[in-house]
């Protein structure tokens, strides 16, 4: 029970009611302590760079592609003005025939949106995209990505496709296929991989006539081990649970040498007045 005030805004309280408050307090500092433990083995970060292929942007560019590899097309990206390095755009390598396109590029039918931004890439033939990926800490990963069929049906040009992704190319790790006109559809992987530099390929299989597949939104993410998600599950509930019942309004130490002055009144956590 609380004592008179001494007429200057102090009052005492029991310390069953500090203990209380102690308890709850601990299990708010137990909570965070928990949740930093659950978010510090692996970041959380993407590790795919560019997964949209978004950058450099063919916005300013006459045809709305372009080709990496000049030996393929004199529409490269290089005679474009988008990129200073043969076979490169942006953090991805492109092989043999694959380009890079925006919405209403020239040639590049497609039916729907992209799944990310305003360009993507493109599988034509036996092209490829390879992007080298630096793996935080060995693990379990998510690997998603999007993937849809060109449609130019009346030019013979068609998304009729297959291709296959590979880890450090030591062979398929997947092999899908498109359909011309299909709408970007979306593909996910759980993948184990070691700490250290590794390298991740789509690569074209369909190399006779005009078969390209679309690929956009790759992404890569840690998956949380189940002793992680336990630790972020037991703080949260002990945060959530504080949060619902609140702390005890009022109380302050009962030591004089641990009183307390009363606090704004939107704060009744630390409310101490008479």
């Amino acid at each position: 029970m609380s004592k008179p005030g001494n007429g200057h805004g102090w009052t005492q309280a029991s310390t069953s009611a500090l203990a209380t408050t102690a308890e709850k307090l601990h299990c708010v500092l137990g909570g965070v302590v928990l949740l930093f433990a659950a978010a510090s083995p692996i970041s959380a970060a993407e590790i795919i760079l560019d997964g949209g292929f978004e950058t450099p942007s063919l916005a300013g560019t006459p045809n709305g592609f372009c080709y990496p590899q000049p030996s393929v097309s004199s529409v490269n990206c290089v005679s474009e003005g988008v990129e200073t390095s043969s076979g490169n755009f942006g953090p991805w390598q492109a092989g043999a025939s694959a380009a890079v396109t925006k919405v209403g590029g020239a040639s590049w039918g497609l039916n729907g949106l992209p799944a990310d931004g305003t360009q993507f890439g493109v599988l034509q033939g036996a092209g490829s995209w390879l992007q080298s990926i630096a793996i935080p800490a060995t693990g379990n990963y998510l690997l998603t990505w999007w993937d849809a069929g060109r449609t130019n049906p009346l030019f013979g040009w068609d998304g009729n496709q297959r291709y296959v992704v590979m880890i450090d190319g030591l062979g398929a790790i997947a092999t899908l296929s498109t359909t011309s006109g299909q709408v970007f559809t979306r593909h996910a992987l759980a993948l184990t991989l070691t700490q250290g530099l590794h390298s991740l390929r789509f690569a074209g299989l369909i190399s006779s006539g005009d078969h390209s597949s679309y690929l956009d939104a790759v992404s890569l993410t840690p998956v949380p081990e189940p002793t992680t998600a336990g630790l972020l599950a037991v703080g949260l509930v002990c945060m959530l649970g504080m949060l619902r019942r609140g702390l005890p309004r009022g109380h302050c130490p009962e030591s004089p040498g641990l009183r307390r002055r009363a606090g704004p009144a939107r704060h009744p956590v630390w409310l101490c007045g008479q």
